[in-house]
């Protein structure tokens, strides 16, 4: 790989990651809570409820301390709920293991904010893409993430 493509890579991923902070910011003003906040959230949606402590961190793209604390203030608000024992274990300390994470009804209006977030933000990276291109994009993404996932296994 050439540098130029490499530095066009990092560049992409700054810019992409910068603008969904853009569109989660307004999110989390709006029901008092941080991008780090809403990542944990994500996170949690998107691993279907079983992750560890280091899993959501690595998938929120935080500290294990910061995804910590993040959880930790979305349970206290009854956004995201977890199997009682777990939470016993958490407040003590405890850092090995799966949780077993929910997002629970409280947290219905934060969601649909969320999914409304995710979309503008959709839009804004796709905007003058054609259908075909879009599809494209997120085959191509898909494989990438995959490609990237794998080689981090190994």
């Amino acid at each position: 790989m050439n540098p130029q493509a490499s530095d066009t890579l990092l560049t992409n991923a700054y810019y992409q990651r910068k603008l969904l902070d853009k569109y989660l910011e307004p999110v989390g003003q709006h029901h008092d809570l941080s991008n780090v906040d809403l990542r944990i959230l994500l996170t949690i949606a998107a691993v279907n409820r079983k992750t560890s402590r280091r899993q959501l961190a690595a998938y929120a793209g935080v500290s294990s301390l910061l995804a910590a604390a993040s959880l930790q203030k979305l349970l206290q608000q009854g956004y995201v709920d977890m199997e009682t024992h777990l939470r016993d274990r958490i407040s003590e300390g405890v850092k090995q293991g799966d949780l077993n994470l929910r997002i629970t009804d409280k947290a219905a209006d934060l969601t649909e904010d969320l999914v409304s977030a995710l979309a503008d933000y959709r839009r804004a990276i796709m905007a003058g893409f054609t259908k075909e291109e879009e599809r494209r994009y997120l085959d191509l993404s898909e494989r990438a993430g995959k490609n990237a996932r794998a080689a981090l296994e190994h």
